[in-house]
């Protein structure tokens, strides 16, 4: 070795030794905290006195709140050295068992069970987390006191107030445990640990420019509707009411405040899905426990790969699911769970005179939904399709498996959209709107202006055997024939003579001329000239097609049909405006409207 690899190699040990050195520190930092060795102020009212692992725990009564104190066993002087060698030799001897080492020095069994949960457990949260009565443990900022959810009293604030580095060991500790990753990117992070817990993360980073927090839920105790309701927090007769929804499978939502006991109530429900019932359970952190042995439980992220709740939902939808449960119901989420029950069977409420797009036998047009409720009622059409999401998420024409003709009131709401598509429907029609960044069903009665209406993006094609690419004018307008014209034919023209032209196109030599300077020409006479091979159909298609001579505006003769061109055509239809010839009606001027 030589003498410069040999000083990189000392460089390199010394950077180790250090590094461990300072490891070491930070371990046993929290284990000679005097304040969190001290027992509760004198004279305080003891509410409560337990004991959890190696720590004593008081709840007392402080002016007017509840206060929740943890006394924890302190190293002594002679006991700190020898947990320092420990950690040291634990640090650099790989294969080392910890408690191993404590145990050889003869250390009383609640420091080393101390000392395990700073190496390999979360620390002082370790505590927190065997307490029975604790159901949320919660750091909000570091260098605040610790809160915690106590079952008898609520939510209290303890002695314990963690400093950022020791909130940040503790934090990358339950990140290595569930192998999950933090980014620049993505600073937070919700998931449930190998133990059972929900940890929620937000560490610091721009979004949270101050100190990483994080909160620890505890699992939950797995309740049913007989218990919620023996303990009074459901009435005996609501809780039948939800167990026979649940059964015939009406969609249910499960809402409240933090705290309130939604998770609960939602395993209590679950727990009467029938044994061969098959459920799928869609949620950030599997807390929904069905008492099933047909249960699939579908994550949303894997191996750094996040799925949208919606694809999920289609998942489930693939998979046959007799349930289809999606916990925690927030954004994305809210339309996934809408999508869950709107892929039942639904239904439109509507006037009989309501014009609707359909697909009747094959024919796409706007029908009145009550000529074709009779037409399928006297077995007059046999096959009704109308637009709805399939498993896909996309819009399709699915087929209409039965009609209904309910008798009710008459009342119908006009909903005029802000492009000017009017729909009506009855009063007690169902729509789903967007508020307050969620999905939520109302009455069309219950309506008002400037409700977010949800709709279809795009209209798909029919299922033809043979799909329509492109149209010509003159087949669309063969009704005005006589009065259109082509512009554009002058090039094709150029290489027959006048004479012949004329005597095909059966006009005057000076008309014939006229045509050869560029002018336009009667689409009957156009097509005179391609049926005696003047011009070609391909010459023909490259024209302009004009509403009269003179027009001063035109169209292509052939337009390819897309689903861009779609999508302007509809924008025209929602937002245009035409003016039309006062004789025949046809468009004689567009005038076109886009807002950004």
């Amino acid at each position: 070795m030589s003498a410069k690899e040999a000083v990189e190699r000392r460089r390199v040990e010394v950077r180790g030794r250090a590094s461990v050195l300072t490891e070491v520190e930070e371990l046993i930092s929290p284990l000679i905290r005097k304040e969190w060795g001290q027992p509760p102020p004198i004279g305080v009212e003891i509410l409560t006195k337990y004991k959890v692992r190696y720590g004593e725990v008081y709840v007392y009564r402080e002016k007017y709140y509840h206060k929740y104190h943890l006394k924890l066993p302190i190293l002594k002087p002679e006991e700190l050295s020898l947990v320092r060698d420990a950690l040291i030799r634990y640090l650099i001897e790989p294969g080392t068992s910890i408690e191993d080492l404590l145990k050889e020095l003869g250390l009383p069994h609640e420091i080393i069970q101390r000392v395990r949960d700073e190496v390999l457990g979360l620390g002082v949260f370790e505590v927190f987390m065997d307490d029975p009565n604790i159901e949320d443990i919660q750091v909000i900022h570091a260098g605040n006191p610790i809160k915690i959810v106590h079952s008898a009293y609520g939510a209290m604030l303890t002695n314990i107030i963690p400093g950022e580095e020791y909130v940040n060991r503790i934090v990358r500790t339950a990140l290595k445990e569930a192998n999950i990753a933090l980014t620049k990117i993505r600073p937070y992070r919700s998931f449930m640990g190998p133990r059972g817990y929900r940890f929620s993360v937000m560490m610091k980073s721009d979004i949270a420019p101050l100190t990483t927090s994080f909160v620890i839920r505890k699992p939950i105790r797995i309740w049913t509707l007989s218990a919620l309701s023996k303990v009074g927090s459901i009435p005996p007769i609501m809780a039948g009411l939800l167990w026979l929804a649940f059964q015939e499978k009406i969609a249910l939502l499960i809402s409240g405040g933090m705290m309130t006991g939604k998770t609960s109530t939602s395993n209590a429900i679950l727990s009467t899905i029938p044994p061969t019932a098959t459920a799928v359970i869609i949620e950030d952190t599997p807390e929904l426990t069905p008492p099933i042995k047909t249960l699939r439980r579908v994550p949303r992220q894997e191996r750094g790969v996040e799925v949208t709740p919606f694809d999920l939902v289609v998942h489930a939808l693939r998979e046959s699911a007799d349930y289809v449960i999606v916990g925690e119901v927030r954004g994305p989420e809210a339309a996934a769970w809408a999508q869950a029950i709107l892929l039942g069977h639904g239904g439109l409420c509507l006037p009989e005179d309501q014009l609707v797009l359909m697909m009747v036998d094959g024919v796409i047009d706007l029908y009145k939904i009550g000529e074709v409720v009779r037409g399928v009622l006297e077995d007059k059409y046999k096959d009704v399709r109308v637009i709805a999401l399939d498993v896909d998420g996309k819009p399709k024409w699915m087929k209409i498996s039965r009609v209904v003709v309910k008798n009710g009131t008459k009342r119908f709401i006009r909903i005029t959209s802000i492009g000017g598509v009017v729909h009506e429907v009855h009063e007690d029609h169902p729509v789903i709107v967007y508020e307050n960044g969620r999905l939520r069903e109302k009455k069309a009665k219950e309506l008002k202006v400037g409700d977010k209406l949800v709709s279809i993006r795009s209209i798909p094609l029919p299922p033809l055997r043979q799909r329509l690419t492109s149209i010509t004018i003159p087949e669309v307008l063969r009704k005005y024939i006589n009065k259109l014209y082509v512009y554009g034919l002058s090039e094709a023209l150029s290489n027959t003579s006048t004479s012949v032209i004329s005597k095909v196109a059966m006009v005057t030599y000076h008309t014939a001329y006229e045509w050869l300077k560029n002018t336009a020409i009667p689409l009957t006479k156009a097509l005179k000239l391609l049926e005696g091979n003047i011009i070609t159909k391909k010459d023909l298609e490259k024209t302009i097609v004009l509403y009269g001579a003179k027009a001063g505006w035109g169209i292509p003769y052939k337009i390819r049909l897309s689903r861009d061109f779609g999508y302007i055509i509809g924008l025209f239809l929602a937002d245009g405006s035409m003016v039309f010839d006062s004789k025949d009606k046809l468009p004689r001027r567009v005038v076109f409207y886009i807002e950004n």
